[in-house]
């Protein structure tokens, strides 16, 4: 599959995501979208965006994808997404949920956003958060 196909379908999932109403299909589009940001550097964004403003809302396992998209969009692009992740880190920073705190704190810790002081784990966000994974074997 070509790079374009790729993208092309990215997007038009994304145009789905207002509509998809089951957390585990909407947490799959922004996996697809966290997984594939460097390819989609404009979208990503723009979904996280979205997302935050339905933050609070969303069901757990979908609250945990956006965490994971913001880092990465983070480390591709932070100059778009200045204000967006640390207001997407602060919802989650008060979440009910123990596990969505915790990610809160890592992504925090090692992107550090809203510091003058850089992290010591900051050179290795991009091998924490953009590992590159085998493809799923089909047979």
């Amino acid at each position: 599959m070509q790079a374009s196909d790729k993208s092309h379908i990215i997007k038009k999932m994304t145009r789905l995501l207002t509509s998809v109403t089951v957390p585990l299909a909407r947490a799959s589009i922004l996996w697809l979208v966290g997984e594939y940001v460097e390819k989609v550097p404009k979208l990503a964004p723009d979904v996280l965006r979205k997302m935050a403003k339905t933050f609070a809302d969303e069901e757990d396992i979908v609250k945990l994808q956006v965490l994971n998209l913001a880092a990465k969009a983070w480390i591709v692009n932070n100059k778009k997404i200045t204000l967006l992740v640390p207001y997407i880190l602060a919802q989650a920073k008060y979440d009910l949920n123990y596990d969505i705190r915790d990610r809160e704190r890592f992504i925090r810790k090692v992107l550090c956003p809203n510091s003058d002081n850089p992290s010591p784990l900051e050179k290795y966000a991009k091998k924490f958060f953009m590992t590159s994974k085998p493809p799923p074997n089909l047979r």
